[in-house]
């Protein structure tokens, strides 16, 4: 086995001492339809000794995503953008669970599977890994077993020749029983390759007629939610289209551009809020929203330019932490000192909108969770006119 050099990368770990292909991934299309070829996974699998379709299916268990194998050229493909550094790190999970000696930590290692569990023999220490039987992927080992092992016939083949052996007949006395036994092994192994050819064009021909119906249902759903998104308000179809430029990797300049050009009602304020709608308004409950403001600040930045845009952000988080997200109204002085502190929104500008309490009613936020969301950034704001009443202090001095 050559050497497994995880996405280029050192980890230190024993496998790693041995070559193994750095792993290319390439993302074809966009929209519902993008994916990524992983180009050179039958490699990678070779260099493991492991069935390419191991590795693949592996990707799709963790990544909850679709795959497809095509056996004759190789092409390998996991449903969804995945870039090459994040399939590195699943693909080093695998090493360690299918392929590493649990014992040595060699990697040459050959799967055995006993009574419906996977076991994994070092050639080095001879040690018997066995694999944890929760993994997703055992099922489809355990169907797909790998082909390791002798035929009947050819088991039976070295039977009959060391019992030759051990009667002392030579190759000249037994020349006959040798060629009949031969003749076996080899009628066997046509018929196991006819039976393994059936059976994947049973199983290709299963697989096929699953992505028909899948491709059937998935136009359907596609055609339902075009006609609901047709009879959606301006802010949904907005946020619709933002959801796709942004799962298909389009630039922040490109997608402010388009926010632009959309016709909303409210504005700069109605463009802000879709914005912060889609790149917010589900971020997880562990996560902190000021620290999702400082990481997309690249797509907050086009709308920063002006007044109007600032204002519109100020708006646009009052509705978020105030009705999209009200368990999260505390958070409301940290979002608006993170725009602060990043030079998103400017200081008396902040003043401003924290004055004017009807300011997001362009946004028909009612009149009780603008109250919450001044109720909430009144420190921050006293803090601003502090420390602004301490610099016009200074300069009469």
């Amino acid at each position: 086995m050559a050497s497994i050099n995880i996405g280029g990368e050192n980890a230190g770990d024993a496998f790693y001492r041995y070559k193994m292909p750095k792993l290319k991934a390439r993302i074809e299309g966009r929209g519902n339809g993008i994916k990524t070829n992983v180009e050179n996974n039958v490699d990678i699998a070779k260099a493991l000794e492991r069935p390419p379709e191991y590795t693949l299916k592996f990707f799709g268990c963790e990544l909850g995503a679709q795959t497809k194998f095509e056996k004759a050229s190789g092409t390998s493909i996991v449903n969804g953008a995945h870039d090459a550094s994040r399939l590195s790190e699943l693909l080093e999970s695998f090493i360690k669970k299918y392929v590493q000696c649990y014992s040595c930590g060699n990697p040459e290692t050959v799967v055995k599977i006993k009574r419906e569990n996977i076991f994994l023999k070092c050639k080095a220490c001879g040690f018997v890994s066995e694999v944890d039987a929760r993994l997703k992927l055992n099922t489809f080992i355990l169907k797909n077993p790998p082909d390791n092992k002798l035929s009947k016939a050819e088991k039976k083949s070295k039977k009959e020749e060391a019992d030759a052996s051990a009667n002392g007949d030579g190759p000249e006395g037994n020349l006959e029983a040798e060629m009949a036994a031969a003749k076996k092994a080899e009628e066997a192994a046509k018929k196991a390759a006819e039976e393994e050819a059936a059976a994947a064009a049973a199983a290709q021909a299963e697989a096929d007629a699953a992505a028909a119906k899948k491709a059937e249902e998935d136009a359907r759903l596609a055609e339902e939610a075009a006609a609901k998104l047709a009879l959606a308000s301006p802010e949904v179809a907005a946020m619709s289209t933002l959801r796709q430029l942004l799962a298909s990797g389009t630039a922040p300049a490109e997608l402010a551009a388009t926010l632009r050009s959309l016709e909303l009602p409210g504005g700069p304020a109605a463009r802000a809020s879709a914005l912060y709608q889609v790149l917010f308004g589900d971020v997880e409950a562990g996560a902190k929203l000021s620290a999702e403001v400082e990481g997309r600040k690249a797509y907050l930045a086009p709308f920063s330019k002006d007044a109007a845009g600032q204002l519109g952000q100020l708006v646009a988080v009052e509705k978020l932490v105030g009705v999209t997200l009200p368990a999260r109204v505390r958070e409301a002085p940290l979002v608006i000192k993170a725009l602060y502190d990043l030079d998103l929104v400017e200081e008396d500008l902040i003043l401003a909108w924290y004055k004017r309490a009807d300011a997001a009613s362009v946004l028909e936020v009612p009149a009780s969770a603008a109250s919450a969301v001044r109720a909430a950034s009144r420190p921050f704001v006293e803090w601003l006119e502090q420390a602004e009443s301490s610099e016009e202090d200074s300069d009469e001095e």
